[in-house]
């Protein structure tokens, strides 16, 4: 009998302590099941500039299309700006600002200086792009637009078009023939065989030109 009560008691404590146990040390909760998709990332937004060359944007934006005064007045500003800089050499600065004023209104001298100082940083193709879209814009000074891409198409060492458009500019208006001969863009094509045959021809449309000019009064 005493080894009953002895056992039973035993047992008592050892089932209490078993629950103290359980309930001070509750089973983990389960942890919700996170979906993959919930974890990926979303995709950056783009954050690309305009395409300044192109020319339905700057059809879209020509300034004297626009009508709000204050639209007009920024623009001219940020052009007048890249203008100075331009002129103090500071050519990578004048392309931003050039870049920045085209953000509000787009002008045909401007992007033919725009297309200047692409050519003063080597940036050719996209100094003709420049010219191309300030003929397009209507630049009444067309003929310097075109010389100019000849000269940029010199130092592409492309001959073919930069005497095609030496020629165009002359058609236009081009005068400044003698400074062909020294052009330091024309280097490429000076170098060339066929330059005094193709300087003959130049100075014979310049004087056709100027001929038919005088014949009008």
């Amino acid at each position: 009998m005493k080894w009953t009560i002895l056992f039973i008691t035993i047992l008592f404590f050892s089932t209490c302590k078993t629950k103290e146990v359980k309930e001070n040390n509750p089973p983990p909760e389960s942890q919700p099941t996170v979906k993959t998709n919930e974890l990926t990332p979303e995709p950056a937004k783009s954050d690309s500039k305009p395409n300044y060359l192109s020319v339905d944007y700057a059809k879209e934006k020509l300034l004297k299309n626009q009508t709000d005064s204050k639209v007009l007045t920024k623009a001219k500003a940020l052009i007048h700006e890249a203008n100075t800089l331009s002129k103090l050499k500071k050519n990578e600065e004048a392309i931003l600002k050039f870049e920045e004023a085209f953000e509000y209104a787009t002008d045909a001298e401007a992007y033919y200086r725009y297309g200047n100082v692409l050519s003063n940083v080597q940036k050719l193709e996209e100094s003709i792009q420049a010219y191309d879209i300030a003929l397009e814009l209507g630049y009444e000074k067309d003929y310097y637009a075109l010389y100019n891409k000849a000269c940029s198409y010199s130092i592409l060492k492309n001959a073919d078009e930069s005497f095609k458009f030496i020629l165009l500019a002359v058609d236009k208006g081009y005068k400044a023939i003698p400074y062909m001969q020294e052009d330091p863009d024309l280097e490429y094509i000076r170098s060339l065989p066929e330059w005094k045959s193709k300087y003959k021809e130049i100075k014979k449309r310049f004087k056709e030109r100027d001929e038919l000019e005088k014949s009008k009064g």
